[in-house]
């Protein structure tokens, strides 16, 4: 069985801050306890996950395109 590969239409760091959201939310629906916590714990990895996430695939870190570097005319 071959496994088919398809552009997501959502992006990663979307998909974590979506989550985060989800489990934010449904959080503030219980009670204090620790599943309530659980949950806010959740929804914190994931929004750090999201903004490491965009660190990593932001301009910043684009690679360098060829000819783009010029020596130094000092």
């Amino acid at each position: 069985m071959k496994h088919q590969h398809t552009k997501d239409q959502v992006s990663f760091g979307q998909r974590l801050a979506n989550e985060a959201h989800r489990a934010r939310e449904l959080a503030y629906s219980l009670p204090a306890g620790k599943k309530r916590d659980a949950l806010l714990e959740k929804a914190r990895l994931a929004d750090l996950g999201a903004r490491i996430n965009g660190w990593l695939v932001g301009p910043e870190l684009a690679p360098v395109k060829a000819g783009s570097l010029r020596p130094r005319s000092d």
